[in-house]
């Protein structure tokens, strides 16, 4: 079958096409299993379509990092399959991406002893040594057909940062270095390639639906770049049958529980980086309103970087491989006391970065909010303009805030809630994953039986519960409170039948209450969450003004 390739870029003045040299890159790879949407990826495919390339001529492979997390093999096997498959990829060199310190030094340090080609870091240095983390190289020479290629090095016919940061930082080594003549990035996951001061930046995509193929110009020592080409490893490449075998060894001690279906989505659930880090989703609704309802809290959020699948899941039985791809972290809940001034930081910490994909983006429930991306970082959110349980947000009250711990500990730029008292600690909530799961079982429970009332959890936030109960207890409070003096001597028919309305009130009262929390179920239990308004983003001084009046705020 002929691979699906796009051409980027096309040079036209090419004086030898007997001199060149392919650079193969990729990065952020997570899942050597095939996805079930096109394109399909899996490193099976993937390694067909790379050994195709090098048939072609002299070819260099280089990584951008992020492999050894995090999927769900990875948390069972702590990253141990992804060398044993890169190791089959005939990698000249590779970078350390950010979470392939995820399992700690000790472990990575292991995969890197079992590697078969050598791993680059040039700014994370060891405390105490002063030298590279993890004993790794800050810098590597590569002789291929009679060109020396640096990476990070100088002195080289071709240097070439292999980097794993974010584009504007690549942006910044490319506008200030020019010794770099071409530049190899990860942790960005879309696949997109820009020329700055007519060097080239390329990113590669993700999780082996991606490589990019850089054909370089060597008539005259390094001309620059004759040909740049995206390869899409769709189904039409056939798999690898060697490195098949391997993810199949390793799928068969995790399908079992991977394949164990946990409910029935009734809509698509957008998971697509390009939109839970910089909007309001159903899917970052649907995981932090578990939070909210699985704690005594009035509000939750999640940072967006912790929901890791990248798809839009389809409609339909949704799996604990689903859940896994979402959610592979370990991710440990906390609640914890939070002024509203210091909610009101965390929210612009979340959006100061804005339109790019970062994932200190929140994803909220409890929480409504709206923020002027035109403004600077740290005053894009008016306090007018956000709201806690539908009142707003008061700067001095203290408010209970579930999280996740990552948080807590300031990760993200969230140093405002290092200091913030923990109310429910880590060891007394079960870990973020557990929740949904539980969440589905509560929901079939409830399918299943909606009477069923004891041996389950809430699917009722604690917060709506107290709400209900405090509008009634103050209606109650309202009606008990006599306009005059009642006698038990003289009036005693008169006070029964008060108190006898009274009751019927209370009655008619419960009732109501019960109503509403079985309508909250029910909802629930439709497992189609939608996108509500929770977040607006601010489009002209008009819309301001509208959302002034439709906060309710006080001007």
């Amino acid at each position: 079958m002929t691979p699906n390739i796009q051409i980027i870029y096309e040079k036209e003045d090419v004086i030898d096409l007997n001199r060149t040299l392919n650079i193969v890159h990729f990065n952020d790879v997570y899942n050597i299993e095939q996805s079930d949407q096109e394109p399909v990826g899996g490193a099976a495919r993937f390694l067909t379509a790379l050994e195709n390339i090098i048939l072609k001529g002299p070819t260099l492979v280089l990584f951008s990092g992020d492999a050894l997390s995090p999927s769900s093999i990875s948390m069972l096997v702590e990253g141990r399959q992804m060398i044993e498959i890169l190791n089959k990829f005939h990698i000249d060199c590779a970078c350390l991406g950010n979470h392939d310190f995820d399992f700690g030094l000790d472990v990575l340090m292991t995969h890197i002893e079992n590697s078969n080609f050598p791993w680059l870091i040039s700014n994370a240095f060891d405390a105490y040594t002063k030298k590279p983390l993890a004993n790794v190289k800050d810098k590597h020479i590569i002789e291929k057909d009679g060109l020396k290629v640096g990476l990070i090095g100088l002195n080289c016919d071709i240097v070439i940062a292999l980097t794993h940061m974010r584009w504007v930082n690549d942006t910044i080594l490319a506008e200030n270095v020019p010794e770099i003549d071409l530049f190899l990035g990860g942790h960005d996951h879309d696949y997109v390639v820009k020329q700055i001061n007519e060097k080239w930046i390329i990113k590669s995509g993700t999780d082996f639906r991606e490589l990019s193929v850089i054909e370089l110009d060597l008539s005259e020592k390094f001309r620059g770049v004759n040909k740049i080409e995206k390869y899409i490893i769709d189904s039409k490449i056939e798999e690898n049958l060697e490195i098949k075998s391997i993810i199949d060894s390793y799928l068969e001690n995790v399908n079992k529980e991977l394949d164990q279906t946990l409910g029935q989505m009734n809509v698509e659930l957008e998971g697509r980086f390009s939109y839970v880090r910089t909007q309001e989703t159903n899917l970052g609704n649907f995981i932090t309103d578990i939070m909210l309802e699985a704690v005594n809290a009035e509000c939750a959020f999640l940072n967006s970087g912790a929901l890791r699948s990248d798809l839009v899941h389809p409609i339909g039985e949704f799996k604990m491989r689903d859940l896994k791809k979402i959610l592979p972290y370990l991710d440990e809940n906390v609640v914890i006391s939070v002024t509203g001034n210091q909610l009101l930081q965390a929210l612009e910490n979340g959006v100061s970065k804005y339109p790019k994909h970062e994932g200190r983006f929140l994803q909220v429930s409890g929480i409504r909010f709206a923020f002027d991306p035109l403004k600077p970082p740290g005053n894009r959110i008016d306090p007018r303009l956000v709201k806690v349980q539908d009142e707003i947000l008061d700067l001095e009250k203290k408010y209970n805030l579930a999280t996740i711990f990552y948080l807590k500990q300031g990760k993200e730029g969230f140093d405002c809630l290092i200091d913030c008292p923990v109310l429910i600690d880590e060891e007394n909530i079960p870990v973020l994953c557990t929740l949904v799961e539980n969440h589905f079982k509560t929901v079939n429970c409830l399918k299943k039986n909606p009477a069923l009332k004891k041996f389950r959890s809430s699917i009722v936030p604690l917060v709506v519960v107290n709400r209900l109960m405090q509008k009634i207890n103050q209606e109650h409070s309202t009606a008990l409170a006599p306009t005059q003096k009642l006698s038990f001597s003289g009036d005693t028919m008169i006070v029964t039948k008060v108190l006898s309305r009274l009751e019927r009130q209370i009655s008619r009262e419960t009732e109501d209450y019960k109503k509403k929390i079985s309508e909250f179920e029910k909802e629930s239990i439709k497992l189609a969450p939608k996108v509500e308004g929770r977040i607006i983003r601010i489009q002209s001084t008009e819309h301001f003004e509208q959302l002034l009046d439709e906060f309710g705020a006080i001007y």
